[in-house]
């Protein structure tokens, strides 16, 4: 996420759609001003609507800090794939944690 997503109307719906089919979201935000650093502000910016939407996203959801150092993007992505097989393993598809061990 980057400073303004939830001006966005395709990402809004992109949220919507996922929050409302209860689809595992895995979240991910920009933390370099030069970038667009995400301020986490959920009033400023987001269309009235749109809201309480945006603070259930961030409530329920912890966000992995994108970092730009080779060693630290490394540690963010194997975050993201744990959450990402833990989500399959916890959907009932299975077998994501065997599948990321081999991968390691």
């Amino acid at each position: 996420m980057t400073k303004g997503v939830f001006t966005r109307p395709f990402v809004r719906i992109e949220i919507e759609e996922a929050l409302k089919e209860r689809k595992p979201i895995i979240l991910l935000h920009e933390t370099d001003d030069r970038h667009g650093k995400f301020d986490f502000d959920t009033e400023t910016n987001v269309p009235e609507d749109f809201r309480p939407k945006a603070r259930q996203l961030l409530s329920d959801n912890e966000s992995l800090g994108w970092a730009r150092r080779d060693y630290a993007q490394e540690a963010v992505l194997n975050q993201i794939k744990r959450r990402f097989y833990k989500s399959l393993k916890s959907g009932g598809a299975g077998g994501g944690e065997k599948e990321m061990r081999k991968e390691q």
